[in-house]
């Protein structure tokens, strides 16, 4: 993600939230590196109760619960109201996706990239 898009578009206006939680072994938040996805435009949150999965993880199209590895592309008019907004792309696992996740964020990318 960090490498595939957000370095080749260094001025775009992007806002990416990371969310991390244990899904493997090794995974735990003592663990955690919080600068895996280092760029000043992506925020690093770590869900130790798993709700970003259970409630954004029914949008991503084929992917099976807990839904982990994935991303959700929302526009920047999406607005949450009584649940999360539909987004305007989806994938999993992200590097087994990430070609979609680039066509699908083209849009967004404004002329400056």
């Amino acid at each position: 993600m960090q490498k595939d898009i957000l370095d080749k578009h260094p001025d775009s206006d992007l806002k990416v939230y990371v969310v991390w939680f244990d899904m493997l072994a090794a995974d735990s938040r003592s663990r955690w590196d919080q600068c895996a996805v280092s760029d000043p435009r992506a925020t690093n949150l770590w869900d130790k109760d798993r709700v970003a999965s259970r409630t954004l993880g029914p949008a991503v199209e084929g992917a099976s619960p807990p839904v982990w590895d994935a991303y959700l592309l929302y526009g920047p008019d999406a607005k949450w109201a009584d649940g999360p907004p539909s987004p305007v792309g989806t994938g999993s696992t992200i590097y087994g996706t990430r070609q979609q996740l680039e066509k699908d964020i083209l849009p967004f990318l404004g002329n400056n990239d």
